[in-house]
């Protein structure tokens, strides 16, 4: 999908193009611009890296500044950018490190040339993470499109623009590069395993129907088996209309004790106190599944599947927490502001909050 958005991006460079990209080591992005007959002075890039500055530095783009882009914003000289790519690889949340994706994209929604181009991209291993970020769009700008994909992780991309009467025009054009984009990926794939059997002089080998969807639905069937979470299971618990993740502490029948731990949640954030009542183990795939309070889900159920890779991904996701990650967890939630969110679950997972 990388591929895809800086081909897209770069359909919209001239040599007077002003551009704003948080780029990685690579530098992926803003070479592509270059490519495509930017100039490299007009290229800012942003990392919180100092090498990875220094060698945008070495290629040109001598405007660059290392640290979180949150912080360093301001300090930009003030212009009008004709394109804006905010690669974060973060879910849309403040963090205690000062990084704040909903000032990031006013700031830059501000600056953005009328016509102008803005992507913007965040992980979506979490609950609501698409919502969120789409109400952070101010209202000079106009959602173009959203685009769920998955590559180190799951993630979603949002094309955004000022003014907004070619939003269909953008859309079109961001479609048709994607539709290009992975038939030229199929046809070089469908080529290599072609060179590789006549190396190996192999027959070729029967197409099979992909079966990752059937795989997820059996996974989910097997865990609908259980009626009520177990100790120290990582679970969603509708209350009040909203999924709140927690972690179970104790069990008494049909109740259980929970560690609750959105701060956004109307239930209490860090606190483990009285015994809630269970009801109904919900298949949350099911878009008509049962919203009533106290149905509950596996957290990482909800998070979205819409490939193989997301599949495979949750598949080895834990249900349970051992009991010595479970006091780390509670000590660390404890301890925490409200204000600030500690993602526990999610960094639980091994998700990456850079």
């Amino acid at each position: 999908m990388k591929q895809t958005i800086n081909t897209f991006l770069g359909t919209y460079a001239k040599p007077t193009t002003k551009a704003l990209v948080i780029d990685a080591e690579t530098l992926l992005s803003s070479s592509t611009l270059v490519s495509c007959g930017v100039d490299p002075l007009n290229i800012v890039v942003l990392n919180d890296d100092t090498t990875i500055i220094e060698k945008a530095h070495r290629a040109g783009h001598l405007k660059s500044t290392t640290g979180i882009s949150s912080a360093v914003l301001p300090s930009l000289e003030v212009e009008q950018y004709d394109i804006v790519y905010l690669d974060y690889c973060g879910f849309p949340d403040v963090r205690s490190d000062g990084f704040n994706p909903a000032y990031d994209i006013l700031w830059c929604a501000d600056r953005l040339a009328d016509d102008g181009i803005m992507v913007v991209t965040f992980s979506r291993r979490a609950t609501n993470c698409v919502e969120k970020a789409e109400t952070m769009i101010p209202v000079s700008l106009e959602l173009v499109k959203t685009i769920c994909y998955s590559e180190t992780c799951a993630m979603f991309a949002m094309i955004l623009t000022k003014g907004g009467s070619n939003s269909r025009a953008i859309r079109d054009r961001f479609n048709r590069i994607k539709l290009d984009v992975h038939k030229r990926k199929r046809e070089e794939d469908d080529e290599a395993v072609n060179t590789l059997l006549l190396l190996t002089e192999q027959p070729a080998p029967k197409k099979r129907k992909s079966s990752w969807k059937d795989t997820y639905d059996q996974l989910v069937k097997e865990r609908m088996k259980h009626a009520y979470p177990e100790k120290y299971s990582l679970i969603a618990y509708y209350w009040n209309g909203r999924l709140s993740p927690g972690i179970v502490e104790r069990k008494s029948g049909k109740r259980r004790r929970v560690l609750w731990v959105d701060h956004e949640s109307p239930l209490d954030y860090g606190v483990a106190d009285g015994y809630f009542p269970f009801e109904k183990h919900i298949d949350i795939t099911d878009p008509d599944h049962d919203k009533s309070d106290y149905n509950w889900t596996y957290y990482y159920d909800t998070f979205e599947v819409v490939s193989e890779a997301d599949m495979l991904e949750i598949k080895n996701l834990p249900i349970q927490m051992q009991r010595e990650h479970y006091l780390q967890v509670k000590q660390r939630i404890q301890s925490a502001e409200r204000k600030k969110e500690y993602p526990v679950l999610a960094s639980y997972f091994g998700v990456k909050l850079a």
